[in-house]
């Protein structure tokens, strides 16, 4: 039975043992023994060995599963590798004396009609998308979505046996529809994985948002364990293959003569067909008879036959002269023949799938593999290079699965290597070696394999490879799998290693504030209450091992937290903005006056009015907005006009916008004071995040200084705010406009300002007090690390975004902000020359029919400040 399905896909994937190529089964010692188990057992190895099929693991039928699989690995600190169909060629599904989780039994797939991604808002759903479980392969869940008239975009491999929620997707995949649909990462909607600390998270553009971008090609199983994967899908459509196969009787394994001309021109005419939307591959190689066969095997989905029949068609006819040349002027041993040369077409991609791609084969060979993409400018301007360079690879494959679609994304919209988003070709090679090749010619035979790897890699040295198909002896794998992604999803994985040791820290962080607390105690000090500017609660400096950042969840829930050895209580503060507030200033803004207003709301997103334009207010979901609108103050009658609305903070829905990542993401820090010296503390930056202006990010930064001689919680109208955008700007405004009845109560609560005396005024204790209580209180902090509620363990970490970034500006920006520092003579009470004002700054024909350039005449005099900020 091993030996008849020993090149069946779908046969190994169902052993925990068995890897698609077997090589990775075995292992060679640094002193060239090898340790295997071979079918045959006269070869190689003396003895049936482990090799680096792991030794022990879990086969996993839910997610709990998973889980409990992690939290025993970690306990025991064992090597830990994950299997899901074991169709890899760098050998990361096994692991010499390793412990395996095996996903392959995780076979549910839901066909969902309405989609709506975990933490979106109501209104952001998606139409026809499918979940399927890390044990599900491609066979299948075409299957599963054909059955609901949908088609989705996947791999294609003998008997449909590649995992669907695996590596495939988390290496980038590609397809051949990818020119029409996009790669595998580009139609991916959610995941949800079990990560090294043994929380089940879920993650999206709204929950874990840097998580869900490193996921969409950042790599195996780099970040976690994944559980489900959410597809798009799209409707049933016609598909068209086209079909070529020509030979000559040669023995040598590259191309020449009319077959290298048939290939350079192949080359040439790559960049039309994917723009049509053919994708598929080229491959020569030794056939049978001592002939070297060359093959196409290409589809179009979407696209009528005859529309499919105007672009390959030529192609054939080009190869059939060729044929007929060679015949009448060439030898036997160059005839070229042309056997097949036909297209076909299948109502359905399913269906050409069906038909044509075997239920075994290609696996089952040991063997090592090179790769690399090919950007389309380097085809389109040099493809005579490209071609002779590729003609000599032996068993190349030219796989044209790029450009359409793929190139359209952004390339920072996701983790993948951007080498894709400019990439036409994927080139793939290797060497493969028969059971029983001794460690010998294997190293030489890879030798052979880079010395390839680097001629086709200086075509463009500055591209990529595919990493699910790679060569395992890249010079620069970070380069060459990540590219200019690489620095951010190191950072993140070092953020979710962070989240890793979070009970330790936990732990640690609790018992450092409670000895604080318990020495103070037996010193006799007194920690006084104070009131701040926030109504925060200043207790002694804090020790440097107690973070001094945390995420908070809700503001009006998680209002009291403790940061940097301090006690706050923002609750005064943001109990009061039910219904938001409103800050306004005004300046002189020669020959109008500018007012940018604040609407600031801390417990959900902004109301819309549905009686103002939409480009007057922020989008919905939105925070935080600022306003900038101008008027003519001796034209009361006329109505201010708008200049910006900037979404400053919120959750918005910004679909045609790909590197947007919604998400208020509340984040506190403590930090060195900048604008107050004096302060005996660090600042608190409460920072709301999720807005979007100028093709970038923006984020508020609201800032509370702890004030010691406040006596009451002062209103909301003298809080220093700061907001930040595009740099921080710290605000003292002039003129307020405070929400009616959304002010903060004027005085801290009788019971708040009761539990902080009751902490700040414990008189001293006797030693045997202290030693049992700081014993009594390490074993009930042990006990909730150990065991930290879900909601915890799952929240709790630390975010990259807590760091302001640089400034960006448009140049036409860069010219408002000069010319707003212009010094400008005011010469009368409101700052106009005469007649001055009666111009506008932003002309409307139909408004009025004056109108001046942007940019006022200089003056010399009072500092003043044009238009918007």
């Amino acid at each position: 039975m091993i030996t008849e399905n020993w090149d069946n896909g779908t046969f190994r994937s169902g052993h925990p043992g068995a890897m698609e190529a077997p090589n990775f089964e075995t292992f060679v010692s640094s002193a060239g023994q090898l340790h295997a188990c071979f079918l045959n057992t006269t070869l190689g190895a003396q003895r049936c060995e482990q090799g680096s099929v792991p030794v022990v693991g879990v086969e996993a039928h839910t997610a709990n599963d998973i889980q409990v699989a992690v939290k025993f690995a970690a306990k025991h600190n064992l090597r830990l590798v994950i299997k899901n169909t074991g169709h890899d060629y760098l050998g990361r599904s096994s692991g010499r004396g390793s412990f395996m989780i095996w996903t392959h039994h995780m076979k549910n797939i839901t066909v969902h009609d309405v989609f709506r991604p975990s933490g979106s808002l109501s209104s952001e759903i998606f139409e026809h998308a499918i979940t399927v479980h890390a044990g599900v392969q491609w066979q299948e869940a075409y299957n599963a979505a054909n059955a609901s008239r949908r088609m989705i975009v996947g791999g294609v491999a003998a008997g449909g046996s590649v995992g669907a929620a695996g590596g495939w997707v988390l290496g980038g995949g590609q397809s051949l529809v990818s020119p029409v649909y996009g790669l595998g990462v580009d139609n991916v909607l959610e995941f949800t994985l079990v990560l090294a600390n043994g929380s089940h998270i879920t993650t999206n553009t709204y929950e874990n948002p840097d998580l869900f971008w490193a996921l969409r090609g950042g790599g195996g199983g780099t970040f976690g364990v994944i559980t489900t994967v959410t597809y798009k899908t799209y409707p049933i459509v016609p598909t068209v293959s086209a079909s070529l196969i020509a030979s000559i009787n040669s023995t040598q394994s590259t191309l020449s003569g009319s077959l290298a001309e048939a290939f350079t021109e192949f080359v040439r005419i790559t960049p039309a067909l994917t723009d049509v939307g053919w994708g598929g591959y080229v491959t020569y190689g030794p056939g049978a008879q001592g002939s070297l066969t060359y093959e196409l095997v290409a589809i179009a989905p979407n696209v009528s036959w005859e529309e499919a029949n105007a672009t390959i068609v030529p192609y054939f006819d080009y190869m059939q002269a060729l044929a007929k040349n060679s015949t009448g002027s060439g030898t036997a041993e160059t005839q070229l023949t042309v056997s097949v040369a036909e297209t076909t077409s299948y109502p359905s991609f399913l269906a050409w799938y069906t038909d044509n791609i075997p239920a075994t084969g290609l696996v089952g060979s040991n063997l090592n593999l090179g790769s690399w993409l090919l950007p389309r400018y380097l085809v389109e301007t040099d493809y005579k290079r490209v071609a002779e360079t590729l003609s000599a690879v032996p068993g190349l494959s030219f796989e044209f699965v790029a450009g359409g679609a793929v190139s359209r994304p952004n390339a920072s919209s996701t983790g993948l290597n951007p080498a894709w988003r400019k990439a036409l070709v994927h080139t793939i090679f290797g060497v493969a070696w028969a059971d029983g090749t001794s460690a010998a010619e294997i190293g030489e035979m890879q030798d052979t394999l880079k010395a390839t790897s680097a001629k086709v890699r200086a075509l463009a040295p500055d591209s990529g490879a595919y990493f699910n198909e790679a060569s395992m002896f890249e010079p620069d794998p970070p380069k060459a799998f990540f590219g200019a992604h690489y620095e951010k999803l190191k950072a993140i994985k070092s953020l979710l290693a962070d989240a890793c040791a979070l009970r330790l820290a936990i732990m640690l962080c609790l018992a450092a504030i409670v000895s604080l607390l318990l020495a103070c105690s037996l010193a006799g000090a007194t920690t006084t209450l104070v009131t701040a500017t926030a109504a925060a609660a200043a207790a002694a400096d804090p020790p440097d091992s107690v973070k001094k950042f945390r995420r908070l969840e809700d503001l009006t829930k998680q209002c009291k937290f403790g940061l940097g050895g301090l006690w706050f209580d923002l609750c005064p503060v943001f109990e009061g903005n039910d219904g938001g507030w409103t800050f306004a200033l005004e300046r002189k803004t020669p020959p109008t006056i500018t007012k940018t207003s604040y609407n600031i709301r801390l417990r959900g997103p902004l109301e819309v009015d549905d009686n103002v334009p939409a480009h007057e207010q922020c989008p919905p979901g939105t925070w935080i907005c600022s306003i900038v609108s101008n008027r003519r103050p001796l034209h009361s009658e006329e109505e201010p006009r708008v200049l910006q609305t900037i979404p400053i903070a919120g959750a918005m829905n910004l679909p045609n916008v790909p590197s947007y990542y919604p998400g208020v993401n509340i984040t506190a820090q403590l930090a060195p004071p900048r604008q107050e010296p004096e302060a005996r503390h660090d600042v608190l930056h409460i920072r709301l995040h999720g807005g979007f202006y100028v093709y970038g990010p923006q984020k508020a930064d609201i800032q509370f200084v702890c004030d010691h001689d406040a006596d009451e919680v002062p209103n909301i109208t003298n809080i220093r705010l700061g907001l930040e955008w595009n740099v921080h700007i710290p605000m003292a405004p002039t003129s307020t406009e405070p929400v009616e009845n959304d002010s903060p109560p004027s005085e801290v609560p009788e019971d708040l300002a009761d539990d902080a005396r009751g902490i700040a005024g414990r008189m001293s204790r006797s030693l045997l007090v202290l030693v049992l209580s700081s014993f009594t209180a390490l074993l009930a902090l042990v006990y909730v690390a150990w065991f930290p509620p879900a909601r915890v363990r799952q929240y709790v970490t630390r975010f990259m975004k807590a760091h302001p970034r640089l400034a960006r500006f448009r140049v036409g920006e860069r010219v408002l902000m000069r010319w707003a520092y212009e010094d400008l003579e005011l010469v009368d009470e409101f700052g106009y020359g005469e007649g001055e004002e009666d111009v506008m700054v932003n002309f409307a024909p139909d408004a009025d029919p004056e109108g001046i350039p942007l940019k006022p005449s200089p003056r010399h005099g009072a500092r003043a400040v044009y238009g918007a900020m």
